[in-house]
């Protein structure tokens, strides 16, 4: 919650205010590679390569509670936003993810590819190598790889739903074998985006279409989408959902211009019609991840509430 404040204090003084140095500073925070500090009570582990990609090595951090004694912990993955292209793996302490360890988790923030450097199901597959990784972790960090949650904002949600709906053994493996699972226990989507082709339909009049060639979800398949349907389906969260899939909570902002609610609104409906565990909440005022309820805590304790209650043991 603490890191949750500042983050939302410095995004209100830059929304508000409108100030270039203050929003340079922001930038500085969320998308330039440095880390935070860890808080008092917790470890981190940073810079550790999971994947060796043919454009690039990942890397990935690991925050741990200081004093965890012998207890398996439950894991929080955070999957960072900026329409894949932009963001990194630190802007996890807008969400207050880096308290998480002082509740019983651990945390761990990753790389994927931009956009720029591999189109989709790149991102994806980075991903999936993601959690291949702390399962493959687990005795020597004391991971629990029976309680794997996601999270993540805007594109990252849209990597979070992908984690939970795509989850059967094998799809999306990329060179890895194909036999090993990547299910996850519990998803958190903020604002993320679904089906590209709705998207244009509920968007302002004079907004960039992304059926456009130069959008931003062309360049991410790799062709205008309405060339591509197949491939707009294969990114397609919605697709894959068969019943099996753990508990969503999805939070979307209701006036968000740049991924429409409906966006939302469908994954849940179609989560729901299949009979999986989703809550959606509409964030009053909310925008892109800005403005209205967001400004309050109520986003926050919604969220570590839903993992707790999904990931943490009754005895823990």
């Amino acid at each position: 919650i603490k890191g949750l404040a500042k983050g939302l204090i410095l995004a209100s003084v830059v929304f508000l205010g409108g100030c270039e140095f203050i929003m340079g500073k922001v930038f500085e925070i969320y998308l330039e590679p440095s880390p935070p500090d860890a808080p008092a009570g917790v470890v981190a582990h940073r810079d550790i390569v999971f994947s060796t990609t043919p454009e690039q090595k990942l890397y990935l951090d690991v925050y741990l509670p200081e004093d965890r004694g012998e207890q398996l912990l439950p894991v929080i993955l955070f999957l960072f936003g900026g329409g894949w292209e932009m963001g990194n793996r630190h802007q996890f302490i807008r969400y207050g993810l880096e308290d998480y360890p002082l509740e019983g988790f651990a945390v761990v923030t990753v790389d994927y590819r931009y956009l720029q450097e591999a189109i989709f199901p790149a991102q994806f597959q980075d991903v999936v190598s993601a959690i291949h990784w702390i399962r493959d972790s687990a005795k020597e960090y004391g991971f629990d790889v029976g309680r794997v949650g996601v999270i993540g904002p805007s594109a990252g949600g849209h990597l979070s739903a992908l984690a939970g709906t795509v989850n059967r053994a094998g799809e999306f493996a990329g060179n890895e074998d194909v036999s090993r699972p990547s299910n996850v226990q519990a998803v958190v989507d903020y604002y993320g985006p679904t089906d590209f082709l709705q998207v244009d339909a509920h968007l302002a009049l004079g907004e960039k279409l992304w059926s456009d060639p130069d959008s931003t979800v062309s360049r991410l398949l790799g062709a205008p989408i309405k060339t591509v349907p197949e491939s707009v389906q294969m990114a397609n969260p919605i697709a894959y959902i068969d019943g099996s899939e753990p508990p969503f909570l999805i939070l979307h902002g209701e006036e968000d211009d740049v991924v429409p609610l409906q966006q939302s609104k469908i994954l849940h409906q179609a989560l729901v019609a299949a009979g999986v565990e989703s809550e959606f909440v509409v964030v009053k005022g909310g925008a892109h991840g800005y403005g209205g309820d967001f400004f309050t805590e109520m986003p926050a304790q919604k969220v570590l509430a839903f993992f707790q209650r999904h990931l943490q043991r009754k005895d823990s």
